[in-house]
């Protein structure tokens, strides 16, 4: 009877400590906005985050693989990023469709589309 009342508390425990995760990581990004969406020759990405965190921004392909580097480091409060299309290799990205990937606290993942038009 003991051994059942202990794994009962520290089940509840456990989902208590997973709800208060998930809570942080929606509470740390206040604001996530691209514009223009769809682009053509630049995008504007604003992000905002109620305390400062680790964060870095990637541009994706749909593929998964990392298009441009936009930013690493930490965000006090609001960071605007200009994206004008060129690639980490310096190409410009061809038209389509594109992720723009926030990572913060080495953990927490959130993913916007963008579309190139041409």
């Amino acid at each position: 009877m003991k051994k059942s009342s202990v794994i009962v508390a520290l089940a509840l425990l456990l989902i208590v400590m997973l709800g208060i995760l998930s809570a942080n990581a929606d509470s740390l990004i206040s604001g996530f906005e691209i514009y223009p969406n769809p682009m053509d020759r630049y995008t504007q990405i604003t992000v905002s985050v109620e305390r400062p965190v680790e964060m870095q921004i990637t541009i994706q392909d749909l593929r998964g693989e990392v298009v441009k580097d936009l930013y690493g480091g930490t965000v006090e409060k609001d960071v605007v990023l200009y994206w004008n299309r060129q690639a980490n290799d310096g190409s410009f990205a061809p038209a389509g469709e594109y992720n723009v990937v926030l990572s913060f606290n080495g953990r927490y993942t959130s993913v916007k589309k963008t579309l190139i038009l041409r």
